[in-house]
């Protein structure tokens, strides 16, 4: 175990593009001044909220309904940070933050079902790569 070491990795809550490029050198500083040296760009994710359909609108309408039942928040609120949609749209919005940084997407899935949703998120990663 002494040459596995433990990883540790931030999961960001900030969805804007922006905030998720100025953050990633600042919490390398902090991990080494902390003495984490196994800090790496591929140890950070992005939670996020996610609808998985064959069409935006009735995809929109699913996860808005999720989303507000949980927050009990309007889903206007959210909906730049939530994309939905078929695998290639939410694909295309992800695909800002490898740019930045970000490896590895944690979804909230909203689909029709799970597997649809496991479906899905398969082919995000699939074009993501």
């Amino acid at each position: 175990m002494a040459d596995d070491p433990i990883r540790v990795g931030i999961v960001l809550r900030e969805h804007d593009l922006s905030a998720w490029a100025g953050r990633l050198p600042e919490l390398a500083d902090r991990a080494v001044a902390a003495g984490i040296d196994h800090l790496t760009v591929g140890d950070h994710a992005l939670l996020l909220w996610a609808g998985f359909g064959d069409t935006r609108a009735g995809t929109r309408e699913r996860l808005s309904a999720a989303m507000e039942a949980a927050y009990a928040t309007p889903f206007e609120r959210f909906e730049r940070h939530a994309p939905y949609g078929p695998p290639p749209v939410i694909a295309e919005a992800l695909s800002p933050y490898l740019a930045v940084g970000c490896r590895r997407f944690n979804f909230v899935p909203e689909a029709m079902s799970l597997t649809a949703a496991f479906d899905a998120a398969a082919e995000v990663k699939a074009l993501l790569s």
